[in-house]
């Protein structure tokens, strides 16, 4: 599930071959799903999906005019889960008024708690590993800002996350005080960012979510709720099955208990 850059060095003379084009892996490529990795630069018309995609557009509109939306997506592997969502995502970001925020869950980091969080913050933030901590804080520090978290409480939070500081309980990311504190930062942000542009958030694979991103989930989603903020929660996953992780099976039972509360 992970894509990869890797550096061209041209043809080289390899012992006993013709000579080969080669290539160097440079690194992972954070914040890039599995459908972004695979897909062609030209994507072609989406045909056959006008029911679904138009449930997603209601839905935008819906969440758009402050009546915060959850929607699930699920299918089998390469029902077009995922170029379902590209389109409205595409859509939103053509009219040029929504903020989109997407976030993907990989089977091999399955039990690192908060990666696809983790992720999707160095690319919005711009982190880099090789460059100097106090210089990768500058750029966290100005990701917080952009999204109304200034405090230095908050900031020192996404850093410990990020594994650029350490925590005073040793850098664990799952003691009841740091979740708390992660949970408060990802929904002020959601409200911050949503008072001046509705939210598209985007979830994909939650079949391979980690135990501390589903809890973080579920909770986002009852605040969002509760709030009645402009945001659109889009959540896509494969069947879940019974011999699946406790993770994903817990975020949909709590997602259907809260649906049938409010019927």
């Amino acid at each position: 599930g992970d894509a990869f850059a890797f550096i061209d060095l041209g043809r080289r003379n390899l012992k006993g071959l013709r000579p080969q084009r080669v290539w160097r892996l440079r690194g992972s490529l954070p914040g890039i799903s599995r459908f972004q990795a695979n897909q062609t630069p030209r994507l072609s018309p989406l045909t056959g999906r006008d029911g679904e995609l138009g449930t997603l557009r209601e839905r935008w509109r819906l969440a758009s005019e402050g009546n915060a939306q959850v929607i699930r997506i699920e299918g089998d592997a390469g029902i077009g889960k995922s170029r379902l969502v590209r389109e409205l995502m595409n859509e939103v970001a053509s009219h040029q008024h929504g903020v989109i925020q997407s976030y993907q869950c990989t089977l091999r980091r399955q039990t690192a708690a908060y990666h696809p969080l983790i992720e999707q913050l160095e690319c919005m933030s711009g982190i880099q590993r090789n460059r100097s901590a106090s210089e990768n804080l500058e750029k966290l520090r100005h990701l917080s800002n952009a999204w109304g978290i200034s405090s230095d409480k908050s900031v020192q939070a996404l850093a410990v996350l990020l594994g650029l500081a350490e925590s005073a309980a040793g850098g664990r990311l799952t003691g009841a005080e740091f979740t708390d504190q992660i949970v408060d930062i990802f929904t002020a942000q959601l409200k911050s960012i949503s008072r001046r542009q509705p939210m598209l958030v985007v979830f994909e694979d939650v079949h391979w979510v980690d135990p501390s991103t589903a809890d973080l989930l579920t909770k986002i989603i009852s605040f969002l709720r509760a709030e009645a903020l402009p945001v659109l929660v889009v959540l896509t996953h494969r069947p879940i099955m019974h011999d699946d992780a406790d993770a994903p099976k817990t975020l949909m039972a709590s997602l259907t208990n809260e649906a049938d509360g409010k019927q």
